[in-house]
Order: C-alpha cells, then structure tokens, then sequence
C-alpha cells in the first residue's frame, strides 16, 4: 500500500519525467514524512485518549516530532531510496490505470489530507467532548 501511495504523490511531481522546478523524491519525502508522523501523533493522542479518558492530551509532543521525523526520514531512504528503488516502484506502477486515474488519485490524496488534518481536529474535537471548550 505505501508503495503506491509513494507512486501516487511522485508521479504528481514527477509527471512521467516532465517535472519543471522541482526535485519530486525531495518533495515527496516532505509529503510522506509529515503525513506519517502526523498519523503516529494521531495515534498517540487516541490511545492516551482511551487510556486516561478526563485527562488533556498530552502537550509534550512537540519534543517528540523531531525524532519521529528523524524516524520516518531514515524509513523513507530505506524503502525508498536506497538503491534507487523509487525508479523500480515507478516503472513497476506506470501502467497501472486506476493508480493514474483520477479516482485513484483523488482516494490517495484524501489519505494524505486526512492524515495531515486528523491530530489538530482529534485534539480539537476531544477537548470539546472532554472539557465543554475548543480549546
């Protein structure tokens, strides 16, 4: 799955190789960088959720990001990078019809929008529900 989501947002800057000021590998290791460390937040704040119910989430995770970066920067170049292995995930998907639809597109995009979006509005929503605030 993440090998063609990592299609799915390359090939959105690469353009089958008529990509103009831009480094696509670059851009796209910003995109899934974020998108994932958001989605472990995500998951931090649910599982704190479930597990202290009537308490704040926690506020400390702003020292966590930058190692969780760390991590998913250093998975990105194992899975992705080294040995080129973007070309073969690229060579691999290209013909595919629905990754390069625009339903296959637009589902991939919403994950990556999603997962950008879901800790602030689960922080957001579960300070409403908690405390009777939105903040």
């Amino acid at each position: 799955m993440m090998q063609k989501l990592f299609y799915i947002v390359y090939n959105s800057y690469y353009k089958h190789g008529e990509y103009r000021n831009d480094v696509p590998l670059v851009t796209v290791w910003g995109i899934l960088v974020v998108s994932l460390a958001s989605l472990t937040v995500f998951g931090i704040f649910a599982v704190h959720a479930l597990l202290k119910p009537t308490a704040r989430l926690p506020s400390q995770i702003k020292d966590t990001w930058m190692l969780i970066y760390i991590f998913y920067s250093v998975l990105y170049c194992v899975f992705f990078v080294f040995n080129k292995r973007y070309v073969k995930i690229y060579n691999r998907y290209k013909d595919d019809q629905f990754l390069n639809s625009k339903t296959g597109k637009a589902i991939a995009w919403a994950f990556v929008i999603f997962s950008f979006v879901s800790p602030f509005a689960f922080a957001l929503i579960w300070n409403k529900i908690v405390f009777g605030a939105w903040t």
